[in-house]
C-alpha cells in the first residue's frame, strides 16, 4: 500500500496484519481525494481508521492535524509505525493515535473541532454504527461543523436516514467501485 498524493506520494505503508481491516484501494483514494480539494490546514478525523491510509492521505496533501481512533491495538500500533515514513517524507502532520471504541469515545469528546471525519465501520455494523452516531448529542458536538464521509458497502439502503432529523446525505457518490456518502449534521 502507498500514498496517492501530495508530497508523500509514493510511500509506502505498512498495513495491519488483521483480516478486518479493508484498506480504501489506491484508485479509490486518488478519486476520492481529487473530489475534495486542498487539506491545506485542515483538521481531520480517521475514525475505525484501520490501517490509517485515509488520514496519511490526507496528511500527505496538507492536513495540520489528523486523529486516528481505532481500537485494535496491533492497528494502532501499525499507524503509529508509519509516522516516521511520512516524516522523513517531509510531512510536518500533528498525528494523535487514540486507541478506543469510536461509539464511546467520540459522543465523549466533542472538545475538538475537524473540517473532515472519516468513517469506515465494520460493514456489518454500518448502519447500526450510523443510527447511533448521527443521532447521539455528543457526536453531533465532535462532528460540529465537518463534513463526514463514510465508506458504505455496495448498494448499502439508507432509508434509516429518514429517521435521523438532525442527518443530511449531501451526496451520494461511487469511486473505485467503492461507495461513499457525505454526511452533515445540524
Amino acid at each position: 500500500m502507498r500514498i496517492t498524493g501530495g508530497i508523500a506520494s509514493g510511500t509506502g505503508i505498512l498495513s495491519p496484519k488483521n483480516e478486518t481491516v479493508r484498506p480504501v484501494l489506491d484508485r479509490t483514494r486518488v478519486s476520492l481525494f481529487s473530489s475534495l480539494g486542498s487539506f491545506e490546514g485542515m483538521a481531520v478525523a480517521d475514525l475505525f481508521a484501520g490501517s490509517g491510509i485515509i488520514g496519511f492521505e490526507a496528511a500527505s496533501r496538507g492536513a495540520g492535524k489528523v486523529v486516528f481512533i481505532e481500537e485494535d491495538r496491533n492497528a494502532c500500533d501499525t499507524i503509529k509505525k508509519n509516522m516516521p515514513a511520512l516524516a522523513k517524507a517531509g510531512v510536518e502532520t500533528g498525528f494523535e493515535v487514540i486507541k478506543s471504541d469510536v461509539m464511546s469515545f467520540c459522543p465523549r469528546s466533542p472538545q475538538w473541532k475537524f473540517d473532515y471525519i472519516f468513517m469506515d465501520p465494520p460493514y456489518s455494523d454500518t448502519e447500526k454504527v450510523l443510527s447511533i452516531l448521527l443521532a447521539d448529542k455528543g457526536f453531533a458536538k465532535f462532528a460540529s461543523g465537518a463534513l463526514i464521509i463514510v465508506k458504505i458497502p455496495d448498494r448499502m439502503s439508507l432509508n434509516f436516514f429518514c429517521g435521523l432529523p438532525n442527518a443530511e446525505i449531501r451526496l451520494k457518490r461511487r469511486f473505485g467501485g467503492t461507495d461513499f456518502i457525505f454526511v452533515s449534521l445540524s
